[in-house]
């Protein structure tokens, strides 16, 4: 869970979510994400989203071939359509969206979405951290019988 909250903090970097070159390893430069900067098989950033106004929110899709997973990490931002293109590319990997604050919100809608739209719930994980309050009761009902609960 520690490695996922270092993704969420990765993407208020703008290194990796103005990062218009694929491919390129997440960088930390402000080392809020440490374990990212040192693993040996390094996930890389594999596409980006940055909004003209950063209020808006940003996010970035990055890869880890070593654990087959791609990672979809938010500040507050609508991404679902690059992951479900490497999604089509990467058919067997894991997908796990993590976000922080507003991003953590994004993180509960996009993993809803994901889900909802078929893709088996052991094929997404997600890791949100400070999410804000989410809706009325009923919708955390419906989002509880799409997504669970977590721990």
């Amino acid at each position: 869970m520690n490695l996922y909250s270092q993704y969420s903090a990765a993407a208020y970097c703008p290194f990796n979510t103005a990062n218009t070159t694929t491919h390129q390893p997440i960088l930390c430069p402000t080392g809020s994400c440490p374990l990212l900067s040192f693993l040996s098989h390094s996930p890389y950033v594999h596409g980006s989203f940055l909004n003209r106004d950063p209020s808006f929110g940003t996010a970035f899709l990055a890869i880890s071939p070593h654990d087959k997973t791609l990672i979809l990490s938010f500040c507050g931002s609508e991404f679902t359509a690059a992951s479900t293109s490497a999604r089509e590319e990467f058919p067997d990997y894991t997908l796990a969206v993590t976000g922080h604050s507003l991003g953590a919100a994004q993180t509960a809608f996009a993993t809803a979405e994901f889900r909802a739209n078929g893709t088996k719930g052991e094929e997404v994980w997600m890791f949100d951290y400070a999410q804000p309050h989410l809706g009325d009761l009923n919708l955390a009902d419906v989002e509880v019988s799409i997504v669970g609960r977590g721990v």
